[in-house]
């Protein structure tokens, strides 16, 4: 804590006991500057990196997280310029625990051509704003994105594969959050997008999510509509809308990194 610039390349952190559940692998506190390159997380039962306080400028790119049960967390509206970038991220299939990325109380990041899968959540997003492009996020036990009160996220060029649901909203965002140039691919009776009733009080003003211009595995609109949980699903009231007009005629390409290509990084 305290630093003005902090550099961690070609590290491995790992807690392969699974003994103690507050290992993690950097935690960062007051912070202006840092750069965490080339490094691998393995076997740890907390955060693999966690920030809490001011931390600004920080690069995280390169790395690889496996077999740990969360894999960031970001914390506080001094949180902000946060990028994280080329880096794979997986819990262990059998666990399925925490979050890919964990953001709330006001923090800001970028994730960037980041593969994430089998967490709970990929990305959990609460009073946060996050920027998500070029990813791959899938096969997480509950839903790919979790939004949550007070969240402000833009999603462009991902995939998202989901078991449950690619996105789950749970409360009214700030700014204008969306979800354009995205190619979702359903897995058995996945949704799109879910709600539920606790979060969206009907007679309060309604509220619309933008999911123009994605990639849905289908032109058929009424295919797409019967896999979005939203107000148009009574007696399932809500005052909750997704617009998802007009769709994109095809998959629309990402950068994103196959786990085969992050692991020649460390060969």
């Amino acid at each position: 804590s305290g630093f003005d610039y902090l550099e961690v390349t070609d590290c491995s952190f790992t807690d392969s006991s699974l003994a103690n559940n507050w290992t993690v692998g950097i935690k960062s506190w007051n912070s202006s500057g840092s750069l965490i390159r080339n490094c691998n997380f393995k076997d740890l039962p907390e955060y693999c990196i966690r920030t809490s306080g001011p931390t600004s400028g920080m690069v995280i790119e390169d790395c690889q997280f496996e077999n740990s049960q969360y894999g960031m967390g970001f914390w506080g509206s001094d949180t902000s310029g946060i990028v994280i970038r080329n880096c794979h991220l997986s819990a262990p299939p059998t666990y399925q625990g925490g979050s890919g990325f964990y953001v709330s109380s006001g923090a800001s990041i970028e994730v960037d051509n980041c593969h994430v899968e089998y967490f709970n959540d990929a990305i959990t997003v609460s009073d946060s704003h996050v920027v998500v492009h070029d990813s791959v996020l899938r096969f997480s036990d509950s839903d790919e994105i979790y939004l949550i009160y007070d969240y402000n996220l833009v999603a462009y060029n991902n995939t998202f594969e989901p078991v449950r649901s690619c996105v789950f909203v749970g409360g009214p965002g700030v700014g204008q959050s969306s979800f354009n140039n995205n190619h979702f691919i359903r897995n058995g009776e996945a949704l799109y997008v879910r709600s539920v009733l606790d979060y969206w009080p009907w007679g309060e003003e309604q509220v619309f999510l933008d999911m123009t211009n994605n990639y849905w595995g289908t032109q058929d609109v009424d295919e797409i509509s019967e896999f979005i949980l939203d107000g148009n699903d009574p007696p399932y009231i809500v005052n909750f809308f997704v617009n998802f007009l007009p769709l994109a005629d095809g998959p629309v390409a990402t950068e994103a990194i196959t786990l085969d290509g992050v692991k020649a990084l460390y060969r």
